[in-house]
């Protein structure tokens, strides 16, 4: 799969203020360091790694971002449907991932955000699992079976002239 290489940062902050309150601590912040966009998400995690590194040291393995947008003609429902009833499942099933979550986008928080539906962090054990095809799709056996199955079920929901995926670095920091 192809990886933009377009420089990027995602920063998840977790705050138990109501979202207005919360949006207006941190949009002054995210703005003054440059941040492009901003969004309010509904988090869910499939499958979780257990977090037994120091913070401030970045996650061991390979780290994939991925930025969704929905297919066209596809309503709220039935992309979240595919999504989380349909692609989570197969992805678990097909992908080593050590650790994938879903994050579905509520709302812009951020003044010129652009539309997007969700992001979707994945990690694998490894950096050759999250690279390699064949490693990746399940061996050589089942690679090509279930690349199509991925294909086919990936096209059903998204809009693939502007997915986005990342290799990314992960690294968990507290305040």
């Amino acid at each position: 799969m192809p990886f933009r290489r377009d420089r990027l940062a995602l920063v998840s902050i977790r705050d138990e203020a109501p979202l207005a309150a919360a949006v207006a601590r941190w949009n002054p912040v995210m703005m003054s360091e440059g941040a492009a966009a901003g969004y309010h998400v509904e988090e869910s995690t499939p499958q979780a790694y257990v977090r037994d590194w120091p913070d401030g040291t970045d996650t061991p393995g390979g780290s994939m971002l991925t930025l969704l947008h929905r297919r066209a003609g596809l309503s709220d429902a039935e992309f979240l449907r595919r999504w989380h009833e349909v692609h989570s499942p197969l992805a678990l099933e097909i992908h080593p991932l050590w650790n994938y979550v879903r994050n579905v986008v509520a709302a812009p928080v951020l003044p010129g955000s652009p539309p997007l539906c969700g992001i979707v962090e994945e990690q694998c054990r490894t950096r050759d699992e999250l690279l390699d095809p064949v490693r990746f799709f399940g061996g050589w056996l089942r690679m090509v079976p279930n690349m199509l199955r991925v294909y086919g079920d990936v096209r059903s929901f998204l809009d693939l002239a502007a997915i986005e995926n990342y290799l990314v670095t992960e690294r968990w920091l507290a305040t």
